[in-house]
C-alpha cells in the first residue's frame, strides 16, 4: 500500500522533481558514456550488442522523512525564589529580615520539604503546588490552599486527617511534627495574643447565652396564653357580671327602704357601689379580649436579631484570633511550585545579606534539549513526537519525546536561546523542546553539551516497494512510470503511484503490470 501523503500538491511537486532527477541522470549517463562503472552489487549490463542500460533491483524497506537539527542540553526552565518578609513572629520591633543560614550549593537538588534557604532563623521550604503561598495559613483557615499543604504534608508522612479544605487541630498537629523534624520550632501564640482569644471566648459564649434567651421569649410570645389563664380570665368576666348585678339590687332594696326624704341621697351612695363593679368588670372583659387576641412578638423578634448580630460578629472575632494565635504557617515560610524536585543553578545570597531579589534560581531536575527549526519545519512536528537525541563523539544515543514546540521565531518574542551555530534557538527559528526518554549517564555530564536532535516527521505503513528517485520518469499523459527489464532483456514501461520520498528512494505502486521486488530497472544507458 501507498504511504501517507500530506497533499494533492505535494504529489504534483514530488512528480516534478523526479521527472528532473531522472532526465538530469539520463543526461548525465549519455555524455559519461563509457566512462560509467556501475557496482556489481547494485547494477549490472543488459544485453551484449549496442549501449547497455544502467539498472537497479526494486527493493523492498521502510522508509522514514526525518528532521536533523543540532540541540543543546539543559536543565528545564528556571524559576527565580523570591524571599517574602512574612517569617516568624511579626511583633519584634526594629527586626530586620537577613539570610542566616542553610544556603544550598550550586547544584544541590532541592526535594519536596527541603529547606532551600534560612532567614531570620526561620525555615523557607519547598513543596509540591501549583497554587502560590498567598496568605498566613491557621486554625479555621479555609480554602484550595490548605487542601493544597494538606496533601503535601501528607506525602511527607504528615498525616494531617482527611485532605479537605479545612485547617483544623489536626492539621496544626501535623505542622507542628513537620516543622520540629526539620529541626525547627512552630510559630507559636505569644501570651498577650493568647489572653485576647480567652477574652473573645468568653464574649462569643455570652453572646450565645443572650440569643438562647431571646428565643426563649420569641417562642412564648408565640405561644399564647395558657389555657388555666384564659379559663380564669372567663371566670373574672362572670364574677365581676354578678358583682354588678349584686349592686343594682342591693341599691334598689336600699332605696326601697329608706325614709322618702332620705332615698335620693342613699340611691346616691349605691350609684358609686354599682359604678365601681361595672368598672371592675370592664377591666375583666378587656383581660379576656387580651389573652383571646393573636400574639404579638415584635419586640421580641427584635431582641432575637439584635442578639443574632452580636453573636456573629463575636464567632467572626474568635476566627480572626484564632488564624493568627494558633500554630500557624507564615506566607513566607513555604513556597509551593508545580514540579520538585528543583536543582540550584545560582545562588544569590550570602549570610548576612537582606534579601531584595532572587534568593536563588532554580531550574527542573531534569534535562531537557532545546532545538531551533525553520518555519516550513516546525509545520511537521508536533507535542509527543518520538526523537532521538545522539553525539557519537560523546556516547550519547538516547531516546525522547517533543514537549513543546515554539509559536514564535525566536528574536521577535525573545523564545529560546543560543545561536546560529546549532545552538539551541537560532534568531530567526522557532525553539523546539525534547525531553530525554532515558539518560543512562550522569546528568551532569549531559548538560551543556551539543547533540544532534533527529525528529522522523513522515514514514511509510512498514516495508515499501522502493526504487531510487532516478529510476522514476514522467509520461506523455502525466502518468510516473519505471522502465523494467523483462526476460530476453526487453524494456517494459510500468506505470506506478509514486509515493513518499526519502533517503535517494520513492515508494511506488504498480498501476498496471507487474512490479515485485527484486526487478531491475533501467536507471539510464552506458
Amino acid at each position: 500500500m501507498v504511504g501517507r501523503l500530506s497533499a494533492m500538491g505535494r504529489r504534483r511537486r514530488l512528480l516534478l522533481l523526479l521527472v528532473g532527477t531522472a532526465t538530469l541522470c539520463s543526461a548525465v549517463g549519455w555524455v559519461a558514456g563509457s566512462r560509467i562503472a556501475t557496482p556489481a552489487e547494485t547494477t549490472r549490463d543488459v544485453g551484449s550488442q549496442g549501449p547497455q542500460h544502467v539498472t537497479a533491483p526494486v527493493e523492498r524497506r521502510a522508509l522514514t522523512n526525518s528532521i536533523v537539527v543540532r540541540g543543546d542540553v539543559r536543565y528545564a526552565a528556571t524559576t527565580n525564589l523570591l524571599v517574602d518578609p512574612d517569617v516568624g513572629q511579626q511583633d519584634v520591633t526594629g527586626s530586620r529580615r537577613v539570610v542566616t543560614g542553610r544556603i544550598p550549593a550550586v547544584g544541590t537538588e532541592l526535594k519536596a520539604g527541603s529547606v532551600a534557604v534560612e532567614v531570620s532563623g526561620r525555615p523557607v521550604f519547598l513543596l509540591p503546588g501549583k497554587l502560590p503561598m498567598y496568605r498566613s495559613l491557621g486554625l479555621g483557615s479555609r480554602g484550595a490552599d490548605v487542601r493544597q499543604l494538606e496533601r503535601a504534608l501528607s506525602r511527607l508522612g504528615f498525616s494531617p486527617g482527611p485532605i479537605n479544605d479545612t485547617f483544623d487541630a489536626r492539621t496544626e498537629k501535623a505542622i507542628t511534627a513537620w516543622y520540629e523534624a526539620a529541626g525547627y520550632d512552630p510559630v507559636e501564640p505569644r501570651a498577650e495574643e493568647r489572653q485576647q482569644l480567652t477574652e473573645a471566648q468568653a464574649q462569643e459564649r455570652a453572646a450565645r447565652d443572650a440569643l438562647a434567651a431571646a428565643k426563649d421569649a420569641l417562642a412564648a410570645a408565640r405561644r399564647g396564653p395558657r389555657h388555666s389563664e384564659t379559663v380564669a380570665a372567663e371566670g373574672e368576666v362572670k364574677l365581676a357580671k354578678a358583682a354588678v348585678a349584686a349592686a343594682i339590687a342591693e341599691r334598689e332594696d336600699a332605696v326601697a327602704a329608706a325614709p322618702p326624704a332620705e332615698r335620693a341621697s342613699v340611691r346616691r351612695a349605691h350609684d358609686l357601689l354599682v359604678l365601681e363593679a361595672r368598672n371592675r368588670l370592664a377591666v375583666a372583659e378587656a383581660q379576656l379580649a387580651e389573652l383571646r387576641a393573636s400574639p404579638n412578638a415584635t419586640a421580641e423578634q427584635g431582641a432575637v436579631t439584635r442578639a443574632t448580630e452580636t453573636l456573629r460578629a463575636a464567632v467572626a472575632a474568635v476566627a480572626a484570633l484564632r488564624a493568627r494565635v494558633g500554630t500557624r504557617v507564615p506566607r513566607g515560610e513555604v513556597v509551593f511550585l508545580p514540579n520538585l524536585p528543583r536543582r540550584v543553578e545560582q545562588v544569590k545570597v550570602r549570610v548576612g545579606d537582606e534579601p531584595s531579589g532572587p534568593a536563588l534560581v532554580l531550574s527542573g531536575a531534569d534535562l531537557e534539549v532545546v532545538a531551533t527549526v525553520t518555519a516550513a519545519q516546525r509545520r511537521l512536528v508536533s507535542v509527543g513526537d518520538a526523537a532521538r537525541l545522539d553525539e557519537e563523539s560523546l556516547g550519547i544515543d538516547l531516546p525522547g519525546t517533543v514537549t513543546a514546540v515554539g509559536t514564535a521565531a525566536t528574536g521577535s518574542s525573545g523564545e529560546g536561546q543560543g545561536d546560529s551555530q546549532g545552538g539551541a534557538a537560532a534568531e530567526g527559528g522557532f525553539a523546539v523542546t525534547i525531553r530525554p526518554s532515558d539518560a543512562d549517564r550522569e546528568q551532569a555530564d549531559l548538560a551543556g553539551t551539543n547533540v544532534r536532535v533527529t525528529i522522523p516527521v513522515e514514514s511509510t505503513d512498514g516495508e515499501v516497494l522502493a526504487v531510487p528517485v532516478a529510476a522514476v520518469s514522467a509520461a506523455a499523459d502525466g502518468r510516473s512510470l519505471v522502465r523494467v527489464v523483462r526476460d530476453g532483456g526487453r524494456v517494459e514501461d510500468v506505470p506506478v503511484r509514486v509515493g513518499l520520498s526519502a533517503e535517494g528512494f520513492v515508494e511506488v505502486e504498480p498501476i498496471d503490470g507487474g512490479l515485485d521486488e527484486g526487478d531491475e530497472m533501467v536507471l539510464g544507458l552506458r
